[in-house]
């Protein structure tokens, strides 16, 4: 899992050419990521500027999520 921590920040700022990207949406970025990620995992992420938004997603394994 560690390396999706790496990933998503990674694409969240760099372009498919590897350039500089300020303003991909974190969705994107989070797509991006997993589709270099093997095997099974859950991910939840939030993002700062957008504190009321979460991005999930999971291949092969449960997501739960609660609000409370």
């Amino acid at each position: 899992m560690s390396v999706v921590v790496s990933l998503v920040p990674f694409w969240f700022y760099i372009d498919a050419q590897g350039k500089l990207f300020r303003d991909k949406p974190l969705c994107a970025a989070v797509q991006l990521a997993l589709g270099q990620v093997i095997g099974a995992h859950t991910i939840a992420v939030m993002e700062k500027r957008q504190p009321n938004r979460l991005i999930a997603a999971r291949k092969s394994s449960p997501l739960a999520l609660g609000v409370g």
